[in-house]
Order: structure tokens, then sequence, then C-alpha cells
């Protein structure tokens, strides 16, 4: 069962929420007394909106946004990093600021790595259009990216328009305007699509176990619990293997969180039954999604089958090729005795003795994190 104290958090940059006097009154004010700026604002409506949505006011109260300016020095503040383990849902505002800001971006990358299922989990508001070649770090593109091809063919919710010219507007902004209809319509779409994830999120998955569910890196439950970190160098580790291998997969994610603060994330071929019911298009619509965000992918490779690992390996080298300038680390882990006829030289292999047990996993992810933590050092 999907359990988090909030439904949502709302990822901004400060730049779009500073607030513009009407003319002779103050603004109208919101929760905490905080002066609305126009993602105030919109945070003080879709809250409303998801509270009818759900069918009780109540639940619109649980989006959580960061007014206080909780971030600190550190690469995630730990009190953020909590309320992102803490919400099932991220909704990012996007914006030229938004991709530009290293926080937004850190609290995507950990939200992403803490979070089953996250593409699912993904609602992205467009404040304005914004231009791939515009987004000046690799991270941004990646993020870009990702969010353009999400698994459901959702690009986000649009709250901007043409104007004559052609040139593109912000709705209610800079000052709300509720004679614009598309605002409120595009935010009620928004609310409704929300509240019926979080209904699809509480069903649990058929074979999905205890252990599973109850995950720090899945589904963190109560306040404070720890989130997956990337390690310094923004590193996030897509952790992948053969359907056969699919628990010892999540057990080696599961120890690269929890033992070596190494964010990760699994690509949905390797979560069973999960891919059993989507289309082979979809899965390796997935795994690309996966790549372009990972800067680091590790194999777990025992039982296979052999012809889908080979596969993926092919397309960690494209993606490689794709991104020549950072390309992402890969590595296999291989605990069995099956041999691979494809063996890229660039791939780092780490053998793990085949009667390990449940030792296989630990093991695994030690040789691995520490081969990552030593080119980090270099």
């Amino acid at each position: 069962m999907d359990a988090h104290r909030h439904h949502a958090f709302l990822s901004y940059a400060w730049a779009d929420d500073q607030p513009f006097d009407a003319v002779g009154r103050p603004l109208e004010r919101c929760d905490g007394g905080h002066r609305s700026g126009w993602v105030s604002t919109f945070h003080d409506r879709l809250r409303k909106h998801l509270g009818r949505a759900i069918g009780r006011v109540e639940e619109g109260e649980r989006i959580w946004i960061d007014y206080e300016r909780l971030r600190g020095s550190d690469p995630l503040y730990a009190s953020i990093a909590g309320e992102l383990a803490a919400s099932a849902l991220l909704v990012p505002i996007l914006s030229r600021g938004w991709f530009a800001s290293r926080w937004c971006r850190e609290e995507f990358a950990a939200f992403v790595a803490g979070h089953d299922r996250a593409d699912l989990r993904l609602f992205p508001v467009w404040m304005e259009p914004v231009n791939r070649e515009a987004i000046d770090t690799e991270g941004g593109r990646a993020i870009w990216d990702r969010l353009r091809q999400a698994p459901d063919g959702r690009i986000g919710y649009p709250f901007w328009y043409l104007d004559e010219a052609k040139r593109p507007r912000t709705l209610w902004f800079p000052l709300m305007d509720p004679t614009e209809r598309r605002y409120g319509d595009t935010q009620q779409d928004l609310a409704r699509d929300m509240a019926a994830q979080l209904q699809s999120l509480r069903q649990p998955v058929a074979g999905m176990s205890e252990a599973r569910e109850e995950s720090p890196a899945a589904a963190p439950q109560t306040e404070g619990a720890p989130v997956p970190q990337p390690i310094p160098g923004e590193h996030l580790v897509m952790v992948n293997g053969g359907r056969h291998d699919a628990e010892v997969v999540q057990s080696v994610a599961d120890t690269l969180a929890s033992r070596h603060g190494l964010g990760y994330v699994i690509p949905l071929q390797a979560q069973r039954p999960v891919a059993d019911g989507l289309k082979p298009s979809e899965l390796r619509r997935d795994l690309r999604a996966n790549l372009k965000l990972a800067t680091a992918v590790l194999t777990v490779f025992r039982s296979g089958p052999v012809d889908q690992v080979q596969e993926q390996l092919r397309e960690c080298l494209q993606a490689a090729t794709r991104r020549p300038d950072r390309p992402p680390r890969l590595d296999l882990c291989h605990d069995g005795v099956q041999p691979l006829t494809f063996r890229p030289q660039c791939l780092h292999v780490h053998r793990v003795s085949a009667d390990c047990g449940s030792d296989c996993a630990n093991d695994c992810a030690a040789a691995f994190a520490a081969a990552l933590h030593d080119e980090a050092a270099r």
C-alpha cells in the first residue's frame, strides 16, 4: 500500500513566487501569511481543487511547499529530504528559473531515487515554455527529457498561452485574472488526475512483498525516514537486471541506499510483476528515460535471461554515445555461472561467488560502491 504523510511536494524556484503589488491594496495572503506570488496563489487554489476532487476538504491541505526557505548549504538539506520522502507525488513548477536552480534539480533527483514507480508520480506544471537548448546544465536537460517522455504520454499541464504576436504569456501573471477560465480548468484537470493517481497508488501491486513496500527507498512511512541521496557529483544509479533477477536487483538497490548512501532508480523492466503487464515498447521507453537521468548503471546478472541482459547492455552503450561529454559509468555484478557473449570494453565487471546466498547483494553493492567512490575521488 502507498501511504505518505503528504499527497504532494510542490517544487519551485524562488524567482517564480515574487509578489507583484496590486494597485492601492496589499495582496491576498495564503497559508502562513505568505504574500501571494504566482506559485503561492497556485498552491492556494490547487489545494482547494484537490480537496474537492478527493471529496474531503482537509485532504487538500496535504500539499507540502517550502515557504520558510529551509534549504541549507548541504547537497540536499535534511528537512527537505524528509518532506520529499513523505510525499506521494511531485508537482514541479517548471520555468527557466526551475531548471537553472540546483535545489530544484536535486529535489527532483531525490524524489525519483526515493520512490517506486516514480514516473507515475510526476505531475509537471509548465509555468512557461522552456526550450531544451536554453537549459545550460546536463542534469537539467536530462530532467527535461524525462518529463517530455513520460510513460503514459502525459507531458504536463501548461499554464501559458501564445498572445497575438505569438509570444508566450503565463496565465494569471503578474496579477490574478478570474475571467481567464483556462487557468481554473487546467488546475481542475491537474487536481482530478492527482486524485486518481493517489487512489491508484493505494492499490497494492500483486505479488509485492511487505518488505518491498516498507523499504525506506520506496515508500517512507514515518516522519524523518531516510531517503536515498546521491553521492557528491550528483550520481544517480540505475540498477537493472533480467526479469528472473528482479528480487536480487531490489536487494542490491536497497543495500546501495541503506549502506552506501547512493540514490537509485529501478526501471520497470526489472520490477516484477509490474513488467509482466506492460508492452515491450513501454518497457524500452521507460528504460531509455531512466538512462538519460542516470550517471551510473549497475546491471545485476544471476539468472538473466542472458539475451535480456545483453540487450540492456546494448541500450546502455547507445545511451553513452548520446552523452559523449559525460557518459554513464557501466558496471555489471555477475554472481552466476552463465557467461555473457557480449561484453563491451567499457563495462566494469564485479564477480561475486555463485554460492554467496543472501550475501550476494551486499558483496555486489559493496564492490560497485567502492569503485564508484574511487572514480569520484580521482
